[in-house]
């Protein structure tokens, strides 16, 4: 049974650290800043709770027995925490290039297209490119506002670029672009098309049960 164990977790681990250290790339963080990302309580260290919460908001497609054996093999000896001497020695080598290539990003692109700062943990995260379509980035939408702890409302209103109270397709376009969700801006336009008031040309905030909390709590 240990045997077979073991054979089990050698299977699994690299995809399972391949994905996690692509979607930091795509997201240009340093493995370091990855880890304070993916610490979603942030209190300075990532549990199983951390991970899986990491994992579901990007949309990474890990089984929960993947996202358990990931943490055992991460763990501390202390336990209860990923190490983050192990964290940054499995990012550091990781391969993540087929598996942005897959998602349709050329192999460091991430990387090259990234601007000079001293610290990218606290920017606003996308997932790695996602379905096409208006379901597409519905979702795509939809685990922005969750990985950034963003409630649909106050979404609603970090959508609203101008401020004015009213998300037009111009502040959608620019949200999206500004966060990086790598979608396309025909999906982009049907997404708005699909939620407008009438012909308004704005997204209705409706509190109640409008078409953006509808999309929006799917995830949130």
């Amino acid at each position: 049974v240990t045997s077979s164990g073991s054979g089990c977790r050698k299977s699994i681990m690299p995809a399972s650290i391949n994905i996690v250290a692509a979607s930091l790339e795509f997201n240009r963080l340093s493995a370091t800043d990855g880890y304070d990302a993916f610490d979603a309580d942030e209190d300075g260290l990532v549990s199983l709770s951390d991970l899986q919460t990491a994992v579901e908001t990007l949309e990474l497609n890990l089984k929960q027995s993947e996202v358990e054996t990931l943490f055992k093999h991460l763990e501390a000896a202390e336990g209860g925490h990923v190490s983050k001497d192990k964290w940054q020695e499995a990012m550091g080598s990781a391969k993540t290039t087929e598996i942005l290539q897959s998602r349709g990003v050329a192999a460091g692109d991430c990387m090259e297209s990234a601007p000079a700062t001293e610290d990218r943990a606290s920017e606003p995260k996308g997932s790695i490119p996602t379905a096409a379509g208006f379901q597409g980035a519905a979702d795509t939408i939809a685990a922005a506002l969750v990985y950034n702890k963003l409630s649909p409302s106050d979404g609603y209103d970090a959508f609203d670029v101008d401020e004015d109270g009213q998300v037009s397709e111009g502040d959608l376009m620019q949200a999206v672009e500004t966060l990086r969700l790598e979608l396309a801006e025909s999906d982009v336009k049907t997404f708005f098309d699909q939620l407008e008031e009438g012909k308004s040309g704005f997204i209705s905030r409706e509190r109640g049960n409008g078409p953006w909390r509808k999309q929006m709590l799917r995830m949130c």
